[in-house]
């Protein structure tokens, strides 16, 4: 991956895990 990409992928990453328990997460993802 490249920077910029591994960078999204990390934030991604990270807003799923910090609202994998709500339902609002089938909308985001």
């Amino acid at each position: 991956l490249l920077p910029r990409e591994r960078k999204k992928q990390e934030y991604q990453d990270a807003v799923v895990d910090r609202y994998k328990y709500l339902p609002e997460i089938k909308r985001i993802v």
